[in-house]
């Protein structure tokens, strides 16, 4: 069962073992001018109740709230990539989670009742993309942990195989995937990033009108198409677009015209029209907040939100 609560915050449930995605339920992150829309509805807090593991992909607030992690219980473990640099544990550690769980690259750990988690660093723990992507110093990397701050992870049982890409980039990802290709014949569900965190155009001041309308569509194409080559390369059952919907607030409100973020059902139409003409036969899943999805029916009430009054 995949349920929807905000971007990249799902709860995903297999064997009774219910896991927390990337914790951000739409409150003001980055300095007040990030809000998740549509709005959290605050009885979709009883859902944080019922959760047995906390899954946080990595160090950005849209992943990982503090606001939101002080409503879960603090005995509740929390799972993250063994990284180099310790940001995420230390800050889980100042909030008072009293259970962190580290896991290194590529270690297949059970969890609960047959369920099971690999966490993946999008560069394979490979210095040499880390260094290629972001001028790294750290190339004398010898413990063969990644210093990337993205990570990707496989949940699973002995029924269904879920993959959550996060906001790992397709081409520094490029290994990783050649890793998930080689262990699984198939997956059943991919959670997977459709546009980028990024400041451009929004931070351009000197950009005119038609320029700034020229950038935010270049930058919402890119987005859409590194979704793509994912599905595109993974192939899997059914595919959600994820980690994404958001506002700016605040005195920023008004450059909301210039989002490059795609709404759901337009990231659906463009990606399944690429798709068939591929001929790879992956299903688009929506999911309204508090919605699900079943795995073992592929079936969901979802409805339309441009219907919903």
């Amino acid at each position: 069962m995949i349920t929807n609560l905000n971007s990249a915050t799902q709860i995903i449930e297999l064997n009774n073992i219910k896991i927390l995605t990337d914790p951000w339920l739409g409150e003001g992150v980055f300095h007040n001018s990030w809000y998740g829309y549509p709005p959290f509805k605050k009885k979709n807090l009883e859902l944080l109740n019922q959760i047995d593991f906390v899954y946080i992909s990595h160090i950005h607030e849209d992943h990982c709230s503090e606001q939101t992690l002080m409503l879960l219980d603090k005995n509740t473990p929390c799972i993250i990539l063994e990284f180099s640099e310790k940001s995420i544990k230390q800050k889980l550690e100042r909030i008072g989670f009293k259970r962190i769980i580290e896991i290194k690259h590529n270690h297949k750990t059970h969890l609960s009742n047959e369920v099971f988690i690999t966490i993946l660093a999008a560069d394979n723990c490979n210095p040499e993309i880390c260094n290629k992507a972001f001028g790294c110093f750290m190339v004398d990397n010898k413990k063969g942990n990644t210093y990337q701050i993205d990570s990707m992870c496989i949940i699973e049982n002995h029924d269904n195989v879920i993959l959550n890409t996060n906001d790992s980039p397709y081409m520094i990802s490029l290994e990783t995937i050649k890793l998930i290709q080689s262990k699984y014949n198939s997956i059943d569900f991919m959670l997977v990033g459709y546009t980028g965190a990024s400041l451009y155009p929004f931070s351009m001041i000197d950009y005119t009108n038609e320029k700034m309308i020229e950038a935010r569509d270049i930058t919402k194409t890119k987005g859409l198409n590194q979704a793509f080559n994912f599905i595109k390369s993974i192939k899997p059952k059914h595919y959600m677009p994820h980690a994404g919907t958001y506002l700016l607030g605040g005195t920023n409100w008004k450059l909301n015209k210039y989002s490059p973020i795609p709404e759901l059902e337009e990231a659906k139409e463009y990606l399944n029209k690429k798709l068939e003409n591929e001929s790879i036969k992956s299903k688009c899943v929506l999911l309204n907040q508090g919605e699900s999805f079943d795995l073992k029916n592929n079936i969901t009430d979802y409805i339309d939100v441009k219907k919903t009054p």
